[in-house]
């Protein structure tokens, strides 16, 4: 779509193919954004246990880590090898999922710049890209499960967490050791 929009800054098309094509591809946004929305609603609680497990199974993973370090037997350190296969595994998927939504945020507000931009040149019908610049600022396409959106703050807030309670933990074995 962006593409689209760049090509109709640059070229000399006439005026009624261009209000065609913005027409065009301002209800192929609608139906983009509509689906980004169908997509949170359906699969909005499988993407947060998702989150969730990935985010348990880091912290299991880095206190059984932590405290494998201590143990040498053979049987559960092959245990937290196990472990850690499953937190990456999980953290992968987890990545994958949050690094699409983000590119599609960015897609987003690129569209959002390139529609000021053709709005200052007076390539068509300023109306019609007042209507269709208002339509990407006004509708989200944000990917979110209810609770939470699916960016990268996400990230940063639970790996503070996870760090956190890790402390906690950490803090509660030495004790129990002494």
């Amino acid at each position: 779509m962006n593409n689209v929009l760049l090509d109709i800054m640059t070229s000399n098309k006439a005026l009624n193919n261009v209000e065609d094509t913005l027409n065009k591809l301002q209800l192929i946004h609608f139906y983009l954004i509509k689906s980004i929305k169908l997509i949170n609603e359906i699969f909005g609680f499988q993407a947060m246990l998702c989150v969730g497990m990935a985010d348990f199974f880091t912290f299991f993973t880095l206190f059984s880590t932590y405290k494998s370090t201590s143990i040498t037997t053979y049987k559960q350190r092959n245990m937290t090898l196990m472990i850690i296969y499953w937190c990456v595994y999980l953290n992968t998927i987890k990545s994958v999922a949050l690094i699409l939504c983000s590119m599609t945020e960015n897609q987003d507000y690129e569209t959002s710049r390139i529609i000021s931009r053709l709005i200052s040149r007076n390539v068509c019908d300023p109306a019609l890209l007042k209507s269709f610049g208002n339509q990407v600022v006004g509708q989200s396409s944000k990917s979110s499960c209810g609770l939470f959106y699916f960016d990268f703050q996400l990230v940063g807030t639970m790996f503070s967490t996870i760090v956190y309670y890790l402390i906690i933990f950490v803090q509660f074995e030495i004790t129990l050791r002494n």
